[in-house]
């Protein structure tokens, strides 16, 4: 991130040209979109040669069956079959409130919304789901869903809720960019601007389905009808966004299945929309099915000017979506009227005196917080403990410690404050080792040839050394996870244009030079990357690391990532492990990854970088100088008969570790007074 309050990747492709497997429109830097060997000069050519208006909603419809069952009989009420719109999911029950993340894609020239454009595409949201007085969407039903830029990632950091990428494949709606961008899909809504493959928006399907919570479940749009910025009139209002939500949330279009009859059950499956015969475009007042079409409703494809209701049947319809299909995404009730910021970005390490925290709470509304309620959460090892805050009144900040921690331990920790009303603000799970020195031993973040070898059965996608490639959509990655310059791959070309460039027929094996671990306490540590989402056989090739301690005669697994598990859709994932929990520390210690192509018809793409050895270690003192001054003197003795009794971990004052503070710890701290 470039600052704890605004998120933004810029990922770099400078090839303006579609790759040779690019489908559907490409659109150039200077505004041009070729497809199919036609130049347009923008999009309302390109969209004026398209009659029928089928781009205004890319979803595919031709086939709804439900993919999801097993919620005991309730989610029946609105599945893909049938809506019943009970009063368990009237609007009037609870406000729910969705954290949404916008990824706003670009080529370097075309594309680029302002953090006000982006806002304004939420605001406009709000104006349609809320039935907002003085807004457009005045006529139409309170659906009490309310949509917010996301306060915090999902590493629990800040945020504005905005990210931006500079990459033209992306910007043209491939090269699978959710791999490498989506937040938590069952926790975010994750929405892109890009061209939207020659749609003015599209999802990939109804949570119905089963996507929901996969990491391709999105909402996307065409950049240039995107909010109060739009160019792409008469679709210039931003209700293509509204539009595209409701499908996300379960709506179909209300001219499905044309003039049916059972309306619980047939076309839109929502009785109080009229049936119309087909879409319905401009702003007039046909009556197709014997009543007057809904041109007014959002999931027409009627022009952005005459949209501006949700009808009762289609709000408990999308709340009962939220509440059977997409469990994890909402909040519940009105916002929490609290902003939290810690003064100092959380870090990998902390040193072994101890985590102390410096945090702001802005109150939205006076009185808001509960002044009893702000505390530091953490676990040491998976034991969990907290230390409430404490207000300073000449900083303004509420503050706390730790207390001293087990040197290289791991520490997970957040820290959260409520308001009167009980709602809770969080910020964390941050994970942290406990570490006062860090020595590199080994480092190859492979730049140079530094002795690695390749071997392997495979007859194509052997490893290389190299700059990712950007103009192909295989599942590789496009960038290294550091922004160094170059990494390990499997078959980093683009194979003469046709992109055929992953592991094929067996196994490439890349192997190190040999090292020195053997420092007992010698750490191995390096990012992968392992991709087996994409072609016709997916799931099945795994990823293999294995370690040897006798220079390559024998090896032993460090892990195996099988194909069909969630870290094997692409994105860089750092692991580490202590040498000496699989091998004996030795001079001769080697390590190789192993990318397989086990089937046919699989596409296998993997990458390795930033391989390290390091020893960590902590500054050794004096265990009873409690608050770290050097000398053991009147504030430590307070420290320990503050805590006499019975204690949790950490527990920094038990200096004879029998899980109580006793008469012998202060005998020990009284030995060594001074």
């Amino acid at each position: 991130m470039t600052s704890p309050l605004f998120c933004a990747f810029f990922l770099f492709a400078n090839a303006d040209v579609p790759p040779p497997n690019h489908a559907g429109p490409w659109q150039y830097s200077d505004g041009r979109i070729v497809e199919d060997n036609i130049t347009y000069e923008d999009w309302n050519a390109y969209f004026a040669a398209r009659p029928g208006r089928l781009w205004r909603c890319g979803l595919d419809t031709t086939s709804i069956e439900d993919g999801i069952n097993g919620f005991g009989g309730s989610g029946a009420d609105c599945s893909l079959s049938s809506t019943n719109p009970s009063p368990v999911y009237d609007p009037s029950v609870t406000l729910y409130r969705i954290p949404c993340v916008v990824h706003v894609l670009t080529n370097g020239s075309q594309g680029n919304l302002s953090t006000d454009c982006v806002e304004s595409g939420i605001r406009i949201l709000n104006e349609d789901f809320l039935a907002l007085p003085g807004t457009n969407g005045a006529p139409g039903t309170d659906v009490q869903i309310e949509f917010f830029l996301a306060e915090v990632d999902p590493d629990g950091n800040p945020t504005n809720g905005i990210t931006y990428s500079n990459n033209s494949t992306w910007f043209n709606d491939g090269g699978n960019y959710w791999n490498s961008l989506a937040w938590d899909p069952s926790r975010y809504m994750n929405i892109y601007s890009n061209t939207a493959g020659g749609n003015l928006g599209y999802v990939p399907g109804f949570p119905q389905q089963g996507i929901a919570g996969d990491q391709n479940d999105r909402v996307v749009v065409l950049w240039s009808s995107w909010g109060d910025c739009s160019t792409q009139a008469p679709y210039d209002l931003g209700r293509t966004l509204t539009h595209e939500v409701g499908h996300y949330l379960g709506l179909l279009h209300t001219f499905q299945g044309g003039c049916g009859s059972a309306c619980a059950t047939s076309g839109d499956l929502v009785c109080d929309t009229n049936a119309e015969s087909g879409p319905n475009y401009g702003c007039g007042t046909p009556s197709s099915c014997g009543s007057l079409d809904p041109v007014n409703n959002y999931m027409d494809y009627s022009d952005d000017a005459c949209m501006n209701q949700f009808t009762p049947d289609q709000a408990r319809r999308m709340r009962c979506t939220l509440e059977f299909y997409r469990t994890e995404l909402p909040e519940i009730g009105p916002g929490v009227p609290l902003n939290l910021t810690l003064d100092t970005a959380p870090t990998s390490t902390v040193g072994s005196s101890g985590l102390s925290v410096s945090l702001q709470i802005e109150e939205t509304e006076p009185g808001a917080l509960d002044p009893n309620s702000p505390v530091l959460d953490f676990s040491i090892d998976g034991v969990p403990n907290s230390v409430p805050l404490s207000f300073n009144v000449t900083s303004d900040r509420w503050t706390g410690s730790t207390g001293p921690l087990p040197c290289t331990s791991s520490l997970s920790w957040s820290v959260a404050a409520s308001d009167v009303m009980g709602g809770e603000r969080r910020l964390g799970a941050f994970d942290a080792t406990v570490v006062d020195n860090v020595d590199v031993l080994f480092l190859d973040g492979f730049e140079t040839n530094s002795g690695w070898t390749v071997s392997g059965t495979a007859t194509d996608g052997q490893w290389t050394r190299g700059a990712p490639i950007t103009n192909c959509d295989r599942g590789n990655p496009t960038e290294t996870p550091d922004g160094s310059p170059s990494a390990f791959l499997t078959d980093n070309s683009n194979n003469g244009g046709d992109c055929n460039s992953d592991v094929d027929g067996g196994e490439t094996v890349l192997t190190s030079p040999t090292l020195d671990a053997s420092n007992p306490d010698a750490v191995l540590s390096y990012w992968r990357w392992h991709n087996n989402a994409v072609g016709a056989s997916p799931g099945g090739d795994p990823f293999t690391v294995e370690i040897s301690a006798d220079d390559g005669n024998s090896w032993v697994n460090l892990e195996t990532v099988a194909g069909n598990s969630s870290e094997s859709s692409g994105g860089w994932v750092r692991k580490q492990f202590q040498v000496s929990d699989f091998v004996s520390p030795t001079e001769t210690c080697r390590i190789r990854f192993i990318s397989t192509d086990i089937g046919d018809g699989s596409v296998v793409e993997s990458a390795v970088d930033r391989v390290e050895i390091t020893v960590q270690s902590c500054e050794t003192g004096e265990p009873a100088d409690f608050d770290g001054d050097g000398d053991v003197d009147f504030e430590d003795l307070i420290t320990l008969l503050s805590s006499f009794g019975p204690c949790g971990v950490p527990c920094p004052t038990d200096l004879d570790g029998d899980n109580a503070v006793t008469f012998e710890d202060l005998l020990r701290l009284l030995s060594v007074w001074g």
